[in-house]
């Protein structure tokens, strides 16, 4: 897929969140405490990084999302559902009735738009030519979780203050630096890369907050912000989630009628 079919790829998931108008979802109120604990140091928090335990094999959470470009800001409600390494599913709705969904697996992503009556099917791989570099399925899977995508053996871990500072060697293709809270709570992520061309660089900023307990070892984050910068767009992502369940597997179905077209 060339860059130009990929940008539209990209439109199709923005004209989503374009068509949603504010509906508000539940707050954070009367969520369990955070779990408190020791950060692991050195080599032991390296090898936690590098093989993550996620705190079960299915995970849902809904909320509200709100999007902000240079373009336009909207705001809607939105569901994710992921079972690790296999399948990540997303669905986008105004007032309750459902605008839009996404099911994304290790080697595909498909969309249907029920408003425009569109729809994408590409490969994974397709993502390269929008960020720069090759988000695979594992990256997604660490993002929705809310822990660092990407680590390396070569990696620098230095306290700071209360905090740990995971950064990347000078080396690496991607820099990057996470600060992590005890136990393991990701507080945010920075992402960069050079444009293939020269012409400037990618930049992704993860920030997280509003840490809550969902099991006995490990937190959550209920709210996240997503800034993603490049030479020629600008795009923010807030999410406030307000419910989470684990291990309450769901459909991830998408059929694409007959009647729509490739966006």
């Amino acid at each position: 897929m060339d860059f130009k079919s990929f940008s539209n790829f990209f439109g199709f998931y923005l004209l989503l969140f374009i068509s949603l108008m504010l509906s508000a979802c539940g707050g954070t109120s009367n969520l369990p405490d955070k779990v408190k604990g020791e950060m692991e140091e050195g080599s032991d928090l390296k090898r936690l990084l590098l093989q993550p335990e996620f705190p079960s094999s299915m995970l849902a959470y809904s909320g509200r999302v709100s999007v902000d470009s240079r373009e336009f800001n909207v705001s809607g409600t939105i569901k994710v559902y992921l079972e690790n390494d296999k399948v990540c599913w997303i669905r986008l709705s105004k007032f309750g009735f459902e605008v839009g969904r996404f099911r994304i697996t290790p080697d595909s992503i498909i969309g249907i738009n029920k408003l425009q009556r569109t729809f994408i099917r590409t490969d994974i791989q397709s993502t390269r030519e929008l960020i720069g570099t090759d988000l695979s399925f594992t990256e997604i899977q660490h993002l929705v979780w809310g822990i660092p995508m990407r680590v390396n053996r070569k990696d620098k871990i230095r306290p700071q203050d209360s905090l740990v500072q995971v950064k990347s060697s000078k080396n690496s293709d991607i820099q990057y630096s996470y600060l992590l809270r005890p136990p393991l709570d990701m507080v945010s992520a920075d992402w960069k890369q050079e444009v293939e061309n020269g012409e400037g660089e990618q930049h992704l900023i993860v920030k997280q907050s509003d840490f809550h307990k969902i099991t006995d070892k490990r937190n959550f984050s209920y709210i996240r912000e997503y800034s993603f910068r490049s030479p020629v767009d600008q795009l923010g992502i807030e999410l406030n989630i307000s419910k989470v369940a684990l291990d309450e597997p769901q459909s991830t179905d998408i059929d694409i009628p007959s009647s729509y077209t490739p966006y």
